[in-house]
Order: structure tokens, then C-alpha cells, then sequence
């Protein structure tokens, strides 16, 4: 059940987490559906979600690699005070708030091999460090190329 299902026998719309498989029940109106689940899922507008717009995965399914690194709102909130609400790599504003886009959202980077957190970025940052293997040699490949003249 990747996006909204109606759900005949129950007369409401579902949508099921695909990491718990936990099952989240609507209203029997698709509209009013979408800002119940939107409690549970959060909104994706850069085409990695489901169709209907929504997170594959619950809130708590999506936080579980915070939990797992030791990390709760308290000591995020700390975190994010500490580097003053900016990304720590391009200094642009960063917000804990949920439903405040992607691009702006702040991620938890960390160490891939010892899971050390190294702070808080945002979604662009975060995205390219880990497209780039978080690998010291590959970004440095990287400046040297983006320092070429053409």
C-alpha cells in the first residue's frame, strides 16, 4: 500500500508505512485524508515520495536513525542552537520544524563507519556529501574540478 488506498469495508481511506507496515486510517474524503496523514507522513515535493505526495515511511520509521544515534528533540534543538540555525557547510537557515520543505529541513549528518554525528546540515548539503560517498578524496576531486578553467 505505497500511497492512499480507499479501504471499502471500513469506508475510509489508508495509507501503510512500508519500513513498519503499520497501517494509518483517514476519513472517507481523499482531501481531508491527505491532512490526516499528513500527522504520520511527511509531505515530498521532490519526487521521492508516492504518488500522493507523501513520505514512504512514517514519522517515527523516518526518525528511527536519530533514536538509533542517541539523538531526540531536545539534543537536536541544542544542536541546531549551537550552530545558530545554519547548515555547516553552506551557511544558509536551517529549521527543525517539519513540513518546511526539504531543501530547508536540517539533517543529521554522521559518520557512515563509526556513526560519530559530525552536526546538522541541510537537505542540499547533506545530499551531495552522500552522493559523493562521503569520501574526502572524491570532494576534493570535486573543488578541483569545479577550480578548473575553461
Amino acid at each position: 500500500m505505497p500511497a492512499l488506498t480507499y479501504e471499502p469495508e471500513l469506508k475510509v481511506y489508508a495509507k501503510e508505512c512500508a519500513k513498519c507496515k503499520r497501517v494509518f486510517l483517514g476519513t472517507d474524503d481523499v482531501e481531508e485524508s491527505y491532512k490526516v496523514f499528513l500527522k504520520d507522513f511527511r509531505a515530498r515535493e521532490d519526487g521521492r515520495g508516492c504518488s500522493d505526495g507523501l513520505s514512504y515511511e512514517c514519522r517515527p520509521c523516518g526518525m528511527q536513525k536519530r533514536r538509533e544515534l542517541g539523538f531526540n528533540a531536545v539534543r537536536l534543538k541544542e544542536m541546531w542552537q549551537d550552530q545558530q540555525g545554519l547548515c555547516l557547510i553552506c551557511n544558509r537557515d536551517i529549521t527543525l520544524e517539519v513540513g518546511k520543505g526539504t531543501d530547508k529541513h536540517a539533517c543529521l549528518d554522521h559518520d557512515k563507519v563509526t556513526g560519530v554525528v559530525r552536526g546538522l546540515l541541510c537537505h542540499h548539503c547533506n545530499a551531495g556529501i552522500g552522493s559523493l560517498q562521503h569520501n574526502k578524496e572524491i570532494l576534493e576531486s570535486a573543488i578541483a574540478y569545479l577550480e578548473r578553467k575553461q
